[in-house]
């Protein structure tokens, strides 16, 4: 599959190579960062369809039209956030014909829909498995095939989903149908983090991909500060953006400063050699997708 390497916008910005706490001052942030960015687009190509990359909801694929009535509404608000909902009867275990997912820009896919039972399945399985007080399941009579307007990887659409009433309450549950599956996310190793900063989200404007996370709160011409820059590597599935930091470098004998722990919202751009498209925009640490907006 085609790769490029996209360099930083800013050339001055260059960051140096420096080790985070507990590793060596030899270690390079940025050769591990485009080793775990090579691991990302291996695992999202391995997912990837004749029509692209998976379907990628960046926000909550459950949720609920009404507001639960007073006798129910405690129990009820714990039980969702726990997963607790049950079947009362049986649900439609068919699959349902193909669907379609359309974009606020116009853009449109023929995507597999799931059955009602699978799709309460993933609703359950999202759920902590946990209440805070005790709580009774919630009761699902019945299932109707809808849509819902949900946040993607490229922004906001409305896909196929399962609309579901309630037991005892005029609420209805929906959850996202979409047959998709999405990777697994990098290996975690709460001894050996993963490097490099994650995007939160980002937005396009032609060829020009701002992502935005939390960093330090100044520049690196000010104690505590840093620069930032962004860099990004892609396939014709993906694109993930590399965030490189340069820290404050205090003069010789003037180490010893204090810096508050509170992050600041930063952002950092990087042209693109080929438009977007319907590319998938990744974060770094663990190759997680990040919603994408038009600027």
């Amino acid at each position: 599959m085609r790769r490029s390497v996209v360099p930083l916008l800013v050339l001055l910005l260059l960051p140096a190579a420096c080790a985070r706490p507990g590793e060596s001052a030899g270690y390079d942030s940025h050769a591990a960062q485009v080793e775990q960015a090579h691991a990302a687009l291996d695992r999202w190509a391995a997912t990837a369809s004749a029509d692209g990359p998976p379907f990628v909801a960046a926000g909550e694929q459950t949720g609920q039209t009404g507001n639960w009535e007073p006798g129910v509404g405690d129990a009820y608000k714990q039980a969702m956030l726990a997963g607790a909902v049950e079947a009362a009867g049986t649900l439609p275990a068919e699959t349902p014909p193909p669907g379609e997912i359309r974009w606020a820009d116009g853009n449109r896919r023929t995507v597999d829909v799931l059955p009602a039972a699978e799709t309460l399945q993933r609703l359950r399985q999202a759920g902590s498995g946990q209440c805070a007080m005790t709580c009774p399941p919630i009761l699902v009579t019945g299932a109707t095939l809808a849509t819902a307007n949900v946040s993607t990887s490229r922004g906001p659409a409305v896909v196929p989903a399962w609309q579901f009433t309630v037991r005892d309450s005029a609420v209805r549950i929906w959850r996202v149908a979409v047959a998709t599956k999405s990777p697994e996310p990098g290996p975690h190793d709460p001894n050996n983090p993963p490097a490099g900063l994650s995007g939160e989200r980002a937005t396009i404007h032609d060829r020009t991909l701002t992502v935005y996370f939390t960093g330090a709160g100044g520049s690196a011409a000010q104690p505590c500060g840093a620069d930032y820059s962004a860099e990004v590597i892609a396939s014709d599935i993906a694109v993930v953006v590399l965030v490189l930091e340069r820290n404050y470098e205090p003069p010789a004998g003037s180490e010893n400063y204090g810096c508050d722990d509170v992050g600041h919202p930063r952002e950092a751009s990087v042209q693109l050699t080929e438009p977007l498209g319907d590319r998938v925009v990744l974060e770094v640490r663990y190759g997680t997708a990040i919603p994408v907006t038009q600027a």
